[in-house]
């Protein structure tokens, strides 16, 4: 188990720059197969193109985007091709959102932003978990995790179903919202 903190995110220009991200993993390193990122969108722009990845976002504060004509709602995962045009209008002042973006030659990867939905699936083999805090988590997996702070575990480390089980435990314990946490599970293709 891997935590990263806000201060170890990487500040940088959008490949088109337009505006900025901070990177919260690449693997491997820069020349990567998928990325955790967060952005900060103040004004209307056009998301840069990723040729042969695909995307999955999530706005994590902010009142939602408008991409293309599409409406995206805080905490409602939205997939689409590095290959696309998207425009880009938020709705508000200011949205933050969290992406990743993966080569899926090389990998599947899904969103999840509830405990009900992390029940709901079956992986034939143990996947890669990304963890992001949209809020503090007193005693998370053993350890305090503050808000923006991501943990990852290897594949094997903890199943979907132990995790199942901790995000519930964190649930019962708190009786806020359920929308604390993004989980991204990646599974490596053969």
């Amino acid at each position: 188990m891997k935590k990263i903190v806000l201060s170890e995110n990487k500040k940088m220009p959008w490949k088109n720059g337009l505006g900025t991200t901070f990177e919260i993993i690449c693997y491997p390193n820069d020349k990567y197969e998928w990325r955790l990122s967060r952005a900060i969108i103040e004004k209307e722009n056009q998301f840069s193109h990723f040729p042969g990845f695909e995307r999955i976002l999530v706005i994590i504060s902010g009142d939602g985007l408008r991409l293309n004509q599409f409406e995206l709602q805080p905490f409602e995962p939205y997939s689409f091709s590095g290959n696309d045009s998207i425009h880009c209008v938020p709705r508000g002042k200011v949205v933050q959102d969290l992406g990743l973006i993966f080569n899926p030659q090389q990998w599947t990867a899904r969103a999840v932003v509830s405990v009900q939905e992390l029940k709901s699936l079956s992986f034939p083999e143990p996947p890669l978990i990304l963890i992001y805090a949209i809020s503090d988590q007193e005693s998370f997996l053993n350890q305090n995790l503050l808000a923006g702070e991501t943990i990852i575990l290897e594949p094997g480390e903890m199943t979907p179903q132990q995790l199942t089980k901790e995000w519930e435990r964190l649930e019962a314990k708190s009786h806020l919202l359920p929308a604390k946490l993004v989980v991204f599970l990646l599974s490596k293709k053969k």
